[in-house]
């Protein structure tokens, strides 16, 4: 419990902040279905405000010089800030995750099917790990 409240309740509360591009969009979403979709209905307390940064490094080529493995790392920094008035920052941090695929010869479609799953899993882990840090903060708040 934190403040009297269920840790769910407490997350249910968390709103998202828009987040830029289709990345942003995909984590955005992705956070969402995990807090504000756990409990509708909840009351609006706290927005989640986060960026997005996803970088690609090439770590494998072929004989022929053709890269055959991308390496993507992904951070985003986040603040939790409290809606009412004084609108303080409850918490703020980093979540970072790597992921990697491979690209077959001669076949880009499942090169592209390749790299939108890595993305995928890439903001579905980084929206975990901010849940978490959110439900450790809340219980610490709880405890205060």
């Amino acid at each position: 419990m934190a403040n009297g409240r269920e840790i769910s309740e407490e997350l249910a509360s968390v709103r998202v902040a828009n987040i830029g591009e289709r990345n942003g969009q995909l984590l955005r979403r992705s956070l969402q279905q995990r807090l504000e979709d756990s409990r509708p209905g909840t009351p609006a307390r706290f927005e989640l405000r986060c960026g997005l940064a996803i970088a690609g490094d090439l770590q494998g080529y072929r004989e022929d010089g053709v890269i055959s493995r991308i390496r993507f790392t992904a951070s985003s920094d986040f603040l939790l800030v409290r809606m009412a008035p004084p609108q303080d920052v409850v918490l703020r941090g980093t979540v970072q995750r790597f992921d990697a695929f491979n690209i077959p010869e001669n076949q880009f479609f499942s090169a592209d099917i390749s790299r939108d799953a890595a993305l995928g899993r890439l903001v579905d882990g980084l929206a975990e790990d901010m849940i978490r840090r959110l439900i450790l903060e809340f219980r610490r708040l709880g405890e205060a």
